[in-house]
């Protein structure tokens, strides 16, 4: 059955992503400590306590961990992107089914906004904002707060915005020093996207909840009548 045609809870769903959230958040703790290993290292080599030469390792113990950890990471946040890509998709078709109305964006925009340069600064919010109202409140969704959302958008900007300067930073480094700065940029990534996956944690498992309240709510369909030609025959 497509999946405008009926109601379907995000239990299952949301337990899959809360649970990747929580890997994505040890995943991003060991980056910082292993991060922090790496700057030590670079440091050892600017002060020249630590000596490289031919014979030497490619890449230190920590480096290769901090790229372990990188690689898993990335993997992640792939799975995460379409993961939660489907959730807002179903979750702006079970608003419907709850009985919201006039209603702005469609489960597709919802999603496909965050592809749009320049409108993915605000038309996701204002559609994850839609999704968020009429799932606690389907009848008069507009009187609802949304701070929870609010702080969630805000980590999420200003970790997109930390994420291009340390890409930038590290794609330009040619000194050590420059590694370091690039390397403590990467760090302060981490303490944006850290929060971020909790708080929206909190925001998947409240929609949800929101939304399975809601439905226990919504009257079934009325079953259309048999005509009397039809009852008599069938009996």
């Amino acid at each position: 059955m497509a999946a405008k045609d009926r109601y379907e809870s995000l239990k299952g769903l949301s337990g899959a992503i809360i649970a990747v959230l929580w890997l994505d958040v040890v995943l991003q703790l060991l980056y910082v400590f292993s991060t922090v290993s790496v700057i030590g290292y670079m440091g050892d080599l600017l002060s020249g306590t630590v000596v490289v030469n031919d014979k030497s390792p490619d890449f230190s113990p920590a480096e290769i961990v901090q790229l372990i950890v990188a690689l898993l990471s990335t993997l992640v946040t792939v799975s995460l992107y379409f993961m939660i890509g489907r959730w807002i998709f179903r979750a702006a078709w079970n608003v419907r089914h709850l009985g919201a109305k006039r209603l702005e964006y469609t489960p597709g925009w919802s999603v496909g906004w965050y592809f749009v340069p320049f409108a993915n600064l605000v038309i996701p919010f204002r559609a994850m904002r839609e999704i968020w109202l009429a799932s606690h409140e389907p009848t008069r969704w507009r009187e609802t707060s949304v701070g929870t959302l609010t702080l969630w958008w805000t980590l999420w900007l200003a970790g997109n915005i930390i994420g291009n300067i340390s890409f930038r930073m590290s794609m330009g480094a040619e000194t050590l020093e420059e590694m370091i700065r690039a390397e403590w940029i990467g760090v302060g990534l981490c303490v944006f996207s850290i929060p971020l996956s909790l708080v929206f944690m909190g925001i998947v498992r409240r929609v949800r909840e929101a939304q399975d309240r809601s439905i226990a709510l919504v009257p079934p369909p009325e079953q259309p009548e048999l005509p009397d030609d039809l009852v008599t025959t069938a009996v």
